[in-house]
């Protein structure tokens, strides 16, 4: 009984708060002769379903194609309503290696909520204590 106790303390200790919701944006581009398409994650911290680059998890990164560079950087954001809430007149990406950036706004927009993940290591211990328990029970029972 104590073992079983002991593992539901722990499992209770091991689950995390409720997150942020995580949000994939997708920007296709309308003028292939400049840019390519690009996505980024994002946590929305603050609950308004809007990015902002606090927010950022990972930037897929935008080819520059008359320039022939891979902007692997995000560095600003413009607001577009209903999807980001950045201060800059248009996207602005940066080479990680270089200074050089370019904005742009030639891009069609899709939002949607990325799956969140299960905390696996948590549950796994909540079902073996309420095994444990289960079994305890029986084993008292059957004395």
């Amino acid at each position: 009984m104590k073992l079983g106790l002991a593992a539901l303390v722990v499992a209770f200790c091991m689950s995390t708060a409720a997150s942020a919701a995580t949000y994939r944006l997708d920007a296709a581009t309308t003028d292939r002769t400049f840019f390519s398409d690009f996505w980024l994650t994002f946590d929305d911290l603050d609950g308004d379903m809007l990015f902002s680059l606090n927010e950022l998890i990972e930037f897929s990164g935008v080819y520059a194609f008359d320039a022939g560079n891979f902007f692997d950087v995000l560095t600003g954001a413009p607001t577009i309503a209903g999807i980001s809430d950045g201060a800059d007149f248009g996207w602005t990406f940066a080479l990680s290696q270089k200074t050089v950036s370019t904005s742009i706004r030639t891009f069609t927009y899709s939002l949607s909520q990325a799956p969140s993940a299960v905390p696996l290591p948590a549950t796994a211990v909540l079902l073996l204590a309420g095994l444990g328990g289960l079994a305890g029970l029986r084993r008292r029972k059957s004395r």
